[in-house]
Formats: structure tokens, sequence, C-alpha cells
């Protein structure tokens, strides 16, 4: 179904991932640009988009960027050896960005970018005549520290009334894209459904806001992208007014890690009277700062501004504390010194405070002050068990593996130097395979959390590995990634077996049937099985919608596929006839799982919520959203009574598997420690003692009076007893 064209609805995307590991080369701290601008449509002359090329280039070179590449009016093939001519440079450098104005259009679950030679005039003619989003995306694959995508599109879609359809209605709007990645950010310049203004200046009013505040000197990215919403606002209410609609409001979906990320290496200046802080007093001022925006309470931005009262950062918790406060009174006055200017004042006219929250006051229950205390690390993957003891989660710090039965954590791994995007248990549980964006797949001694050997595959064909899954008799391990392609290695020994098959893009979720004799890999629009002994394709499920997620129903006679449409395929095996179209979910489903007697199936979305089906009805049995995030992650407890689920919002919830409940929440706080609470306030930790204390004040009495009686150096970390 075409939803409509990115331009349509002045969808821009800013999806940025934010890595923990430091770069120590030359190259390492090259931070790299890629700028298109596409306006010379024959059908559909667009005014703004090499304007705005213009400026974004000016802008990322004023910031310092050492390679900043501009390209107007560029034709499919120019625009696919930009891409890859940029997927080069971007290798090893510490920040990448890719930046798109033109026209733009979404077929059937699939944003494309349009080249200016493109004629669509049907659905099918979107694969052959423009770029897909997820490809563009895969180029800045290469960046170490952050990656930073910027689509701006808007006015009104050319193609629709030509477009010849296959099935379905074509609809005004462009359909929400969330994350599939860990610490990513994707920020819109207006709602989807909703048309962007032109502007007046010459620039759309989303750029002229980023071009303005993104390389602002010391601004961390996301709170450069507050600044941005609040411009367009005001910037567009009055067009709205005589129009009569509603101004252009941008909105943000997915997490970012805890770390400042600024985009411009200029320093932060201060005031003549000023002196800045040592290269020491920095770090404290920093790490306090992370601390306090962790909290998230007034209190502890007026802690940070008693022992911080001047800088840039100091100006930022002001800022921060009046909007949680509603007042000023009681905050440590500025110091004369310690004004930031603006790299360039920006219009009055466009200037609008951030709404204030209400105050929200102190937490209920457990849950909620896990909640509040929860870094947004995403959950990227959880795997359990063959015997149901261990539950794995992936992060993009590691591994850590809990105690199924209880919710209690066991034990954190760490050795991956990228984001850990997926894991699967060997069948004896006493082994885990994990794979990364660092090229690598471990396999790690799940006692001491030891690794026994690691496979790093070659820069020159894949980048980031997405997929793993151990065979049920243990011997072979298959994985997927951005390499396009399916592939075995021996699980004993880490050696690469063979290659069984290609896909036109990323292998994005891997399945082995029950009884090991096929394996099942999902990339873009197609779903391939394999007969891993001989190597052969023994069936090919096509779909016009891209997969995201698979899983085979416990008698291997059914695979299911989670669509980008928000919908579920079931099909029939061994002869791949359709069964059933599961629909409800408004997203991407990311994550599915049949129950062990194979009766229910559980699906979860980026539409923040998780469902149970009877697979053989059709019919949704309940919903739950109770995630902040896209869900990435869902697995069945070994005796089908829990629903375990891991999100981008950071947490892993456990819930009774016949009502939906969450019955637990595990998140890990912004120290790295973890934390489980259960519905019945039960709260355990491994935080020492100082966590308990300076967080004291945000606790109510019901949960005061449990913490009062662990005043020992660390809470035991006994867990939840009914997780």
């Amino acid at each position: 179904m075409v939803a409509g064209l990115l331009r349509s609805t002045a969808a821009s995307l800013v999806l940025v991932v934010a890595a923990l590991w430091p770069c120590a080369d030359a190259r390492a701290a090259a931070r790299v640009a890629l700028l298109i601008g596409n306006a010379d449509y024959p059908a559909a002359p667009l005014s703004n988009p090499t304007r705005d090329v213009d400026a974004m280039e000016a802008s990322l070179r004023e910031a310092g960027f050492d390679t900043v590449i501009a390209h107007k009016n560029l034709d499919l093939r120019a625009m696919d050896a930009a891409i890859e001519e940029f997927r080069e440079k971007v290798q090893g450098a510490e920040i990448a960005v890719l930046y798109y104005s033109g026209h733009g259009i979404e077929v059937n679950g699939t944003n494309y970018l349009v080249p200016r030679d493109a004629r669509l005039m049907s659905e099918t003619a979107a694969r052959r005549e423009a770029i897909a989003l997820d490809d563009a995306l895969e180029a800045l694959e290469g960046a170490t520290r952050l990656r930073l995508v910027l689509l701006d599109a808007c006015r009104d879609n050319p193609f629709v009334a030509r477009m010849k359809r296959t099935k379905g209605a074509l609809t005004r709007g462009l359909r929400r894209t969330d994350p599939g990645r860990s610490n990513t950010l994707i920020a819109y310049a207006t709602a989807p459904g909703t048309v962007a203004y032109d502007g007046d200046g010459g620039l759309s009013p989303f750029t002229a806001s980023l071009v303005h505040h993104l390389v602002t000197p010391g601004l961390d990215v996301e709170y450069a992208l507050r600044r941005v919403h609040d411009d367009v606002v005001a910037a567009t209410r009055p067009i709205a007014a005589r129009s009569g609609g509603d101004p252009q409001e941008p909105y943000k979906t997915g997490s970012l890690g805890s770390d400042l990320i600024a985009l411009s290496r200029k320093p932060v200046e201060t005031g003549g009277a000023g002196t800045p802080p040592s290269g020491a007093g920095r770090a404290d001022q920093r790490a306090d700062y992370d601390e306090a925006r962790r909290i998230g309470t007034a209190e502890a931005w007026q802690l940070f501004l008693t022992h911080h009262p001047t800088g840039f950062l100091a100006d930022l918790a002001r800022i921060e504390a009046k909007r949680l406060a509603g007042r000023t009174a009681a905050l440590p006055p500025a110091a004369a010194a310690a004004t930031v200017p603006e790299r360039r004042p920006p219009p009055a006219a466009t200037m609008m405070a951030p709404p204030k929250p209400a105050d929200v006051g102190a937490p209920a229950s457990a849950t909620e002050l896990i909640e509040r205390a929860r870094d947004r690390r995403p959950v990227t993957a959880l795997a359990l068990s063959p015997n149901g003891r261990l539950l794995a989660a992936a992060t993009d710090a590691g591994l850590t593996l809990w105690d199924g039965p209880s919710g209690r954590l066991v034990r954190a791994i760490s050795g991956h130097k990228g984001p850990v995007n997926a894991v699967s248990f060997a069948p004896a549980g006493l082994s885990i395979v994990s794979g990364s964006g660092d090229r690598s797949l471990r396999l790690w001694d799940t006692g001491s959390g030891q690794s026994l050997w690691t496979h790093t595959i070659a820069r020159e064909w894949t980048y980031a590995i997405y997929a793993v899954a151990v065979s049920p008799d243990g011997q072979t391990v298959a994985y997927g990634g951005t390499g396009n392609v399916l592939a075995l290695v021996n699980a004993a020994t880490g050696q690469a077996q063979k290659t069984l098959g290609t896909f036109d893009d990323a292998v994005r979720a891997i399945a082995f049937a029950p009884d090991g004799r096929t394996v099942a890999a999902a990339g873009k629009s197609l779903v391939k099985i394999w007969d891993p002994a001989s190597g052969l394709q023994t069936l090919a499920l096509s779909h016009p919608e891209r997969v995201r997620a698979i899983a085979f129903a416990p008698d291997g006679r059914r695979l299911a596929a989670g669509l980008d449409s928000g919908d579920i395929q079931i099909w029939e095996l061994p002869g791949g006839k359709a069964l059933q179209r599961l629909t409800g979910h408004s997203g991407s489903v990311r994550a599915l799982a049949f129950a062990p007697d194979g009766r229910t199936l559980a699906s979860g979305s980026s539409d923040l919520s998780v469902r149970l089906w009877d697979p053989e009805l059709g019919a949704e049995i309940w919903r739950d959203r109770s995630h902040a995030d896209t869900v990435t992650s869902l697995i069945f407890a070994r005796d089908g009574r829990r629903v375990i689920t891991g999100g981008l919002d950071g947490t892993i919830r456990w819930r009774d598997a016949a009502s939906g409940k969450v019955a637990a929440v595990s998140a890990e706080d912004g120290r790295g420690h973890w934390m489980t609470a259960t519905s019945g306030d039960r709260f355990v930790t491994d935080n020492p003692l100082d966590w308990l204390r300076t967080t004291r004040e945000k606790i109510d009495p019901a949960l005061e009076t449990y913490l009062s009686a662990a005043q020992r150096p660390s809470v035991e970390m006994s867990g939840p007893a009914t997780p």
C-alpha cells in the first residue's frame, strides 16, 4: 500500500546511533557527511532542496567536519554511486551524517528516496526506480560513535494519482518509522499524516532550525532537537492560522544512550571573567550532569547546580529544573561569567519555551521507581536456555544473564566492541552465541562468562550481524546481517562452514525448525528455507512487505512472519500455503514467538504493544502497552505461563501469559547496576548503598520501609518470588 510521500508529510528523519567504545587512531576521529538535494523532478519540481543542501553544507563545514560531500539533482545511478562512495568513507569514522532533501514515497511498508528521473507508474516500480531508505541507512554502519541521518521531505505527492495499485488504498502521510538498532533516535519534521509548510525564507522550517541548533558548540544532539521542535512550531503557527490548519510539529521516536553528544567540534565559549573547569573538573561535572538527568527530578537538578553553578551544563540544568519545578526561586543563581552565547541569534518569532510537564511527585510503587531510575540502554534481543533456567538479554554494552524462574541477575558479560544485536543458547544451556555490530560472533561459557571463540566476518562484505541461531543439535550456528547472506559456522570451533544463500537486503531474522532439518531466514520481502546439511534451498516465500521477525510453530508445520505493515503472515509447511493473516498492530512487528504448546502466538511491535493471538482463529486474546518504546524481543517461558519481552526503553518485562498483566520489570540504572521490581512492591538491586541514599528523597513510605531494612553495603539479589 502506498501511504504517501516523504515530501507529502514532510517527514524528516534523524537517526542517531551512539556507541560506547572509544576510537584511537586519526581515522576513527573523522567526521564525514553526504548531502543530497533533489529538486528538478519533471512531474513535480521542488524549490527548496538545493538551497537546503547548501545551508547544511555550510553548517557542517563550520562545525568542523573533515569531509562534506554535497550532490544536487541525482538520478538513480548517481544516487547509488554516491551512497556507495559514502559507505567507504564512513568505515572507521567517528561520526557520519547523511542528509536528504527531496521527494520520497512509501510502498507496502517500505520507504523510498526518489531520484529525479523516477517515473513511478506503479507500486512495483519503486523497487526498480528508487532507493530503499533501509539500504541508505546501512551505509552508515561503519561509523563508530554517532550516525545521523536527516530526511527533510514535504509538500504533496505527485505520484499517487497516476500510480497503478496492486492492492490496498492510497493514503495521505508517511508511515511511522521506528529505529531498529540500539541507541537510535528518529525525529520527524512533522507528525505522520500531516503536511509541512514550505517556509518563506528559502529553506524549509525544519532545515532552517537544524542548521541553527544542530551544530551549536557543546549542545547535545537530543537537546538540539528539542529546540528545533520549538522553533518549527512557533515559526509555522502564523501560517497555520492563516490557512485554518495546525502548526507543523516535529516529533521523535526511539531512544539514545546516556552520553551527551555534540555535533560541533568547536569549543564552548565562556564569559571573559570565568575560568573553564579543568579536565578532571569537566569530567566530574559531566558525570554529575548525567546522573541528574537519569534521576530526572527538580531536586536532582538543584543539587547539581549547588555543586556546579557555572558553565554550559549549568545553564542546561537550570532549563531542566525550571521545566520540572515550574519555578526559579529555589535554584542557585547563575554566575555572571557562565553565560554561553548562541552560535547566531535566532529570530525572536521562532523561539518558544518547551511545555512544562505536571509534577509527578514521588514514585507510588517499586515498579514506578524503576521506570524513573532506569537508564534507556536498549534491550535488543532475548533468549531462554532450553531448560528454562537462564534468560539472556542483549544490549549495546554486552550480555546479561538472569535466573529465568526468579528474575534474579546472575552475571554480566562483556567483550564485544559494538552493540549486541542477537543471542542464541546452545541446546545444553552451557554456552551462548552472540552477534554484534562489531562484525563478530562469539561463543560464551554461561558459567564463567569467558569467551570460548570469536568468529570475525571480513569487512569487505558485511558490517553488522543482526540475527543468530544455534541448531537444535548444537553443532551449527547460523548468522546473517548487512552482508545480505545466510552463513553457517561450526559451533564447536567457530570455523566457517558454508554460505547457504543471498538476499537483496540485510538478513533480519533466522530460525531453525524444531527438528533442525531446515533453517529459515528473512531478508527484505523474502523468507527462504534451506536444508543446512546439503545447502539446498527447499522453499522461498515471497511477500510485498519487509519481514522483520520469523518463528516456527513447535511442531514445525507452520511459520509466522512479522511484517513492517504491522500484520503477521502464517504459512503452512512444507508447502508454503498461506493460512492466516493477523492484523491489529499499527507498527512493524519486531518479535514473534509461539507458545510451547503451539496454541497461541505472541508478538511485539514498534507500536509499543505486546499481543497474544489465537493463530487458528486469527483472533487477538489480549494486548499490553506497558513498554515506553519499540518491543524488540519476546520469548515464552518453558512452561508457557510467562511471556518475557525486551524493548528499546531499556526494560525486560515479565508477563502472565494468560492475562498479559506485567508481574515484574527489570532494568539497568544510570550506574550500570540492575534492578527488578514486582507488582507486589518488592524491589531488589545490586546497587551499593549510595544509590539508596541518593534516591531516598524520591521514594514513598512503602518503599522507604522496604529499603530501610536493607542497610548494608549491597542489597541482596534474592530476586522477585513470582516474576
